[in-house]
């Protein structure tokens, strides 16, 4: 960027400029082309984003308005802040940054999404040793009871029998004491107790 100036202010000087004239000349069009530049990007950012928008809008009215497609188009937007942001200040100098923070950047995102991690394992556990199963009445340590309606990657959703629906995250669920009254297939017995008076005949009650 110095080098261009100093180049421009040399231009100028050779058509019969002063000095002084050549950096002021020199000033203005260096401002300007930062202006224009900076009006393209706005424009292109803005033009993006339209269109992004618009292909999320398409999406819902065939699929209905769903959070993944919400939060899928909250990141577009922002890799498209990034794209440009990056592309103006320079692809060499911004990605120089990037690879040399590399493993900083690991940690700090390994650190961060700790817990969507642990309900990643703990739903591939879940999955293999199959304490509970889809439909399977269970309830829990803190006696929350209902049925099993869906178990995904990051939670398990119960029905409680009032229809309200508990999400609980799979670490969470996987560390507890569950009490599952579907487990296998095998016949279970109960116990009942029936009270009766002192006077009654012991064997006709039975």
């Amino acid at each position: 960027m110095k080098q261009a100036f100093q180049d421009l202010v040399n231009l100028c000087i050779s058509h019969g400029f002063n000095q002084t004239s050549a950096y002021f000349i020199s000033v203005l069009v260096v401002l300007l082309s930062l202006v224009i530049g900076i009006l393209i990007y706005i424009c292109l950012f803005y033009l993006l984003k339209k269109l992004t928008h618009a292909v999320f809008k398409g999406l819902e009215k065939r699929r209905g308005h769903r959070i993944h497609l919400e939060f899928l188009e909250r990141i577009t937007n922002l890799a498209i802040v990034l794209v440009v942001v990056i592309s103006f200040l320079g692809w060499k100098d911004i990605g120089g940054s990037l690879l040399g923070s590399a493993a900083v950047l690991t940690g700090v995102i390994g650190f961060a999404a700790q817990d969507v991690i642990k309900d990643i394992l703990s739903g591939l556990l879940i999955s293999i040793y199959k304490p509970f199963d889809l439909g399977d009445r269970i309830e829990l340590e803190d006696g929350t009871a209902g049925v099993v309606e869906s178990i995904i990657m990051r939670h398990v959703v119960i029905v409680r029998i009032d229809t309200i629906r508990i999400v609980i995250p799979n670490s969470k669920i996987n560390a507890a004491s569950i009490l599952n009254y579907s487990y296998g297939e095998i016949q279970r017995s109960c116990l009942f107790r029936f009270p009766i008076g002192y006077e009654s005949d012991i064997e006709k009650t039975k």
